[in-house]
């Protein structure tokens, strides 16, 4: 039954403010209860027949519903009880699942309409040390600038929905749904910080102990050093018989371009040829091939590039993994950053222009 529907079930006690449910006081004037809104006298009428509520006694009804009373009387409830139901939590992060258990927490103190920054919260239960915020609502749920504020401060807190509490039943009813059966749900708990600090610190250690045997495997392979291949027949078996690093190296020097593959960066240790042939080969494939003001992605780039590197190396090297790595071999590059600086020396030279990961020859 909505609570607009049936006629005022909540009274104040004057003595102590405390709001009273209708089925908790005596009949008539001796309920001894105000009116929580006009603070006049009211009367509890529990007859046989009607429904049991409260009246103004001798003056006209002030137009006080239950809805606008209800949210005080859930505060009021919890305060006395000092005991919530709270709902149960998955956190999912980073493929790892933490299920929380919905459980009764009973509280060493409830306090109140408590100032906490700018905001004002419904009430805080104590246990041992640690606060649970709870915030109950009717029509209008916490507002998005407090469910972050709250979350950033890292406080647990809880927000249930009353706006279907059966008011008219008893008060042992009313409580127990409020308390243990209202929906609800976490706007924040602090253990889920927690938990993604510890997947983090996971996944932070295995990332170390990958990056340590990578490191430790390409240091390896950088001192057994690689074994060139003849450059004719690897270019050969690439791009066919009728070419070869010859080919590419007299077509350059034909254009004007044998300044630009004598670029000695330092990249033995990966490239399968001589700097000299895999820098004629780019010049050839890249510019001769494709012309003036072709536009090239740097990705396509260094996919050709790849030909040439063994393949040990072109997988993905660590910040960390280089760290170890350059302890040993200071001046070690991955290839990505040897194509890059290549390509800074082709742009310095005016034969290529770069914007957003595209190449422009220019």
């Amino acid at each position: 039954m909505a609570t607009t529907e049936l006629k005022l079930v909540f009274g104040k006690a004057p003595s102590n403010s405390q709001i009273m449910h209708i089925s908790e006081v005596p009949s008539g004037k001796g309920c001894n209860c105000i009116c929580p809104q006009c603070g006049s006298a009211l009367l509890a009428k529990k007859g046989k027949i009607r429904q049991h509520h409260f009246s103004h006694d001798g003056r006209k009804d002030c137009g006080i519903e239950n809805e606008s009373v209800l949210h005080l009387f859930a505060k009021n409830i919890f305060f006395r009880k000092k005991v919530i139901k709270t709902p149960k939590l998955a956190i999912n992060y980073k493929g790892h699942t933490k299920n929380i258990s919905e459980k009764i927490v009973n509280f060493d103190s409830v306090a109140l309409e408590v100032n906490f920054g700018k905001f004002r919260i419904d009430a805080i239960g104590r246990k041992d040390t640690n606060p649970l915020m709870v915030e109950f609502f009717y029509t209008h749920a916490v507002e998005d600038e407090k469910r972050q504020y709250l979350t950033s401060k890292n406080v647990s807190t809880l927000e249930i929905d009353i706006s279907n509490a059966p008011l008219g039943s008893n008060i042992n009813t009313i409580t127990s749904y409020i308390l243990h059966a209202a929906p609800r749900a976490w706007i924040h708990n602090s253990k889920i910080p927690e938990f993604i600090r510890k997947i983090d610190d996971e996944f932070e250690k295995k990332n170390l102990e990958e990056s340590i045997k990578n490191a430790n495997d390409i240091k390896l392979k950088i001192h057994i050093g690689f074994t060139k291949e003849n450059t004719e027949t690897l270019t050969r078996r690439v791009y066919g018989k009728f070419y070869g690093f010859n080919y590419f190296q007299r077509v350059c020097i034909e254009k004007g371009y044998s300044k630009l593959f004598n670029k000695n960066i330092h990249s033995d240790y990966f490239f399968k040829v001589g700097y000299e042939h895999w820098q004629s080969s780019l010049i050839y494939n890249m510019i001769i091939l494709n012309g003036f003001g072709c536009k090239i992605h740097k990705e396509k780039v260094y996919r050709f590039l790849s030909q040439y590197i063994c393949r040990d190396f072109l997988v993905h090297i660590s910040d960390t993994a280089l760290d170890i790595i350059r302890e040993e071999y200071s001046r070690f590059q991955p290839p990505i950053i040897i194509l890059n600086k290549y390509l800074e020396f082709l742009e310095e030279n005016g034969t290529i222009t770069q914007e957003d990961d595209y190449i422009t020859l220019t």
